[in-house]
């Protein structure tokens, strides 16, 4: 939330909404039901 300047309860709103909209309960499950939360086209940053 810092880093894009938002809310903190904006990040929370909107996962909760991506929470419901997949069926899951939390975070963990959320990125399970997106294939794992691994990807090579996603490159870490530091």
């Amino acid at each position: 939330a810092i880093k894009l300047e938002i809310s903190h309860r904006t990040v929370e709103i909107y996962r909760a909404k991506l929470l419901k909209k997949f069926g899951v309960t939390n975070t963990s499950s959320l990125f399970a039901a997106l294939g794992g939360g691994r990807s090579e086209h996603i490159v870490p940053r530091d």
